[in-house]
């Protein structure tokens, strides 16, 4: 658009701002091409009228604005998406919190299959020997300390299959329930990941270990 006259006019030019979902999004930096004769349009302009430095203060300041809040309306699709994960884990009854005498008599029967099965000593030796076991206490020792914990590692070093177990573990020497979540970017890994911690738990899915599907508990 374009408003006052001669050397006072001004032009504005906009990005409508995109739609998603029914959900309007903030604007976001676009790249703009023109014409060469249009770009020499321009930059005649810009060399007759430069931006001034008030006019610079007040661009910087508005994209201050739109960045604030972006990162605002972020937080709360976050903090919206962390209530709803919340309010569901405490409506299934399969995502309930396990009780220590549950893990107690798990943790047991654990222990009876590691005696008894060579299969069960086997992967117990091969969990072992994972890169991450090395780093098991002071990975206990920062989540009992810390309300958040980053961990970085290469792939396959047991970060999704061996951390939850830890945790489970630990719970069950402390005589604490336990409910621990994993998510993952697509089904067939959340599948996976359930399939691989049942098997070295040596239990089934659908009994304390289940995997969820847009919504469906398995």
């Amino acid at each position: 658009m374009n408003y006052l006259q001669g050397e006072s006019r001004k032009v504005s030019v906009f990005k409508n701002r995109a739609q998603q979902h029914g959900k309007q999004l903030l604007d976001e930096p676009v790249a703009l091409s023109f014409s060469p004769q249009a770009s020499q349009v321009l930059q005649d302009y810009l060399r007759k009228f430069p931006v001034t430095k008030a006019e610079a203060s007040e661009g910087a300041r508005r994209q201050s604005g739109k960045q604030q809040r972006r990162e605002a309306t972020s937080n709360e699709d976050n903090d919206a998406m962390l209530n709803r994960m919340d309010i569901n884990a405490c409506n299934d009854e399969s995502l309930q919190p396990v009780s220590p005498s549950v893990l107690s008599s798990l943790h047991s029967k654990l222990l009876r299959r590691l005696t008894q099965n060579e299969s069960m000593q086997s992967i117990c030796s091969a969990r072992m020997n994972l890169p991450i076991w090395s780093f098991r206490e002071q990975i206990l020792q920062a989540v009992h300390t810390s309300r958040v914990v980053l961990i970085a590692g290469q792939t396959g070093c047991g970060k999704t299959t061996q951390v939850p177990q830890y945790i489970l573990e630990a719970a069950c020497q402390r005589g604490e329930s336990c409910r621990i979540a994993c998510t993952q970017p697509r089904r067939i890994s959340a599948v996976s990941v359930a399939e691989r911690i049942a098997q070295e738990r040596g239990e089934t899915i659908g009994t304390h270990i289940h995997y969820s599907d847009l919504g469906h508990v398995f």
